[in-house]
Protein backbone atom coordinates (compact mmCIF):
# COMPACT_ATOMS: atom_id res chain seq x y z
CA UNK A 1 0.00 0.00 0.00
CA UNK A 2 0.91 3.65 -0.76
CA UNK A 3 -0.21 6.72 0.81
CA UNK A 4 0.93 10.25 -0.29
CA UNK A 5 3.82 11.48 2.63
CA UNK A 6 4.52 14.86 1.03
CA UNK A 7 3.88 17.08 -2.32
CA UNK A 8 5.97 20.16 -3.31
CA UNK A 9 6.79 22.01 -6.68
CA UNK A 10 9.21 19.68 -7.11
CA UNK A 11 7.52 16.40 -6.79
CA UNK A 12 5.28 14.22 -4.85
CA UNK A 13 6.56 12.05 -1.53
CA UNK A 14 4.80 8.78 -1.21
CA UNK A 15 5.39 6.40 1.68
CA UNK A 16 4.94 2.25 0.89
CA UNK A 17 3.87 0.21 3.28
CA UNK A 18 4.49 -3.33 3.42
CA UNK A 19 3.71 -6.20 6.32
CA UNK A 20 7.22 -6.17 7.43
CA UNK A 21 8.69 -3.05 6.33
CA UNK A 22 8.15 0.51 4.77
CA UNK A 23 9.87 2.81 3.03
CA UNK A 24 9.37 6.62 0.97
CA UNK A 25 9.85 6.87 -2.52
CA UNK A 26 10.46 10.17 -4.14
CA UNK A 27 8.35 11.17 -7.50
CA UNK A 28 10.01 14.18 -9.11
CA UNK A 29 8.15 16.45 -11.72
CA UNK A 30 9.35 17.25 -14.89
CA UNK A 31 9.66 20.56 -14.03
CA UNK A 32 8.81 22.57 -11.25
CA UNK A 33 4.98 23.82 -10.75
CA UNK A 34 4.76 27.26 -9.71
CA UNK A 35 1.03 27.13 -8.92
CA UNK A 36 -2.25 25.01 -8.70
CA UNK A 37 -2.56 24.63 -12.00
CA UNK A 38 0.89 23.34 -12.80
CA UNK A 39 1.06 21.01 -9.86
CA UNK A 40 -2.10 19.64 -10.96
CA UNK A 41 -0.91 18.80 -14.30
CA UNK A 42 2.51 17.86 -12.95
CA UNK A 43 0.68 15.02 -10.65
CA UNK A 44 -1.57 14.06 -13.89
CA UNK A 45 1.45 13.25 -15.65
CA UNK A 46 3.03 11.16 -12.67
CA UNK A 47 -0.35 9.00 -12.95
CA UNK A 48 -0.30 8.94 -16.71
CA UNK A 49 2.99 7.66 -16.62
CA UNK A 50 2.34 5.10 -13.55
CA UNK A 51 -0.55 3.98 -15.90
CA UNK A 52 1.44 2.96 -18.64
CA UNK A 53 4.13 1.39 -16.69
CA UNK A 54 4.41 -2.53 -16.13
CA UNK A 55 4.98 -3.82 -12.62
CA UNK A 56 8.62 -5.03 -11.78
CA UNK A 57 9.01 -8.86 -10.96
CA UNK A 58 10.47 -8.15 -7.66
CA UNK A 59 7.23 -6.19 -6.54
CA UNK A 60 5.59 -9.05 -8.61
CA UNK A 61 6.98 -11.50 -6.35
CA UNK A 62 6.34 -9.66 -3.24
CA UNK A 63 2.52 -9.45 -3.89
CA UNK A 64 2.24 -13.32 -3.97
CA UNK A 65 4.04 -13.68 -1.14
CA UNK A 66 1.59 -11.70 0.74
CA UNK A 67 4.30 -8.59 1.33
CA UNK A 68 2.85 -6.19 -0.98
Amino acid sequence: MSCPLAVDRHGLTLRIERTRAHGDVRLPFHSPADDLAQLTERVRALLAQAGTAGCPRALQRQRADGDG
